[in-house]
C-alpha cells in the first residue's frame, strides 16, 4: 500500500475543502477581476462532480464529505448567483430564489434525517446550473453568449422547480 493508496481516502475531502475555500475567494475575485472569478467558479464547479465520483469509486465516502459538500455547493452557487444578479443580469434572480428554496428544503430534510440527501433531479439540475452560471458570468465579457445563457436559464429554472417538488415529496415521505 503506497502513499497514493493511503491518500485516496482524503483526496475527495481535500477537493471539497478547496471548493469551500473557492466559494469564499470567488466574491473577492468577482469584485477585482470577473475573468479570474469565472475561472475560479468553473474549476470549483468541476470539482463538485470529481470529489463525489472519487469518493464512490474508491469507496471512501465520509461523514465530512456528506455534510460539507452540499454546503460548499450552496455557498459557491449562492454567492455567484447573488453577485451575478446584482451586477450582470437581473434575470438571475429566478435561479437565485429557486436555489434558496431548494436550500431551505434541504435544511428541513436534514433536520428530519440528519443527512443532506440529493435526489436525481438535484443532480440533473446541477448539470445545467453550473454551466448556466458560468456562461452568465461570461456574457459580461462575451455578449454573443446571451442566447445560450437565456436558454440554459429557462431549462435550469424548470429543473429547479422539479427538484423543489421532489424535495417536498421526499420531506413528506420521511419520518
Amino acid at each position: 500500500m503506497g502513499l497514493v493508496n493511503k491518500m485516496k481516502k482524503h483526496i475527495p475531502n481535500i477537493i471539497t475543502t478547496i471548493r469551500l475555500i473557492a466559494a469564499g475567494i470567488f466574491p473577492i475575485a468577482f469584485v477585482y477581476d470577473l475573468g479570474i472569478a469565472t475561472i475560479i467558479f468553473i474549476v470549483a464547479s468541476l470539482s463538485d462532480g470529481i470529489d463525489g465520483f472519487l469518493a464512490r469509486k474508491w469507496d471512501v465516502v465520509s461523514e465530512y464529505g456528506k455534510r460539507i459538500d452540499p454546503i460548499a455547493d450552496k455557498l459557491l452557487v449562492g454567492g455567484a448567483l447573488l453577485l451575478a444578479t446584482i451586477y450582470i443580469d437581473i434575470y438571475l434572480v429566478i435561479p437565485l430564489v429557486l436555489e434558496i428554496i431548494i436550500a431551505v428544503l434541504n435544511v428541513l430534510l436534514y433536520k428530519k434525517s440528519n443527512l443532506f440527501n440529493v435526489t436525481k433531479w438535484g443532480k440533473v439540475k446541477a448539470i445545467f446550473l453550473y454551466p448556466m452560471i458560468a456562461i452568465g458570468l461570461l456574457t459580461h465579457i462575451y455578449s454573443n453568449l446571451e442566447t445560450p445563457f437565456y436558454i440554459l436559464l429557462v431549462i435550469t429554472a424548470i429543473l429547479q422547480l422539479i427538484t423543489s417538488i421532489s424535495y417536498i415529496r421526499q420531506y413528506y415521505k420521511s419520518k
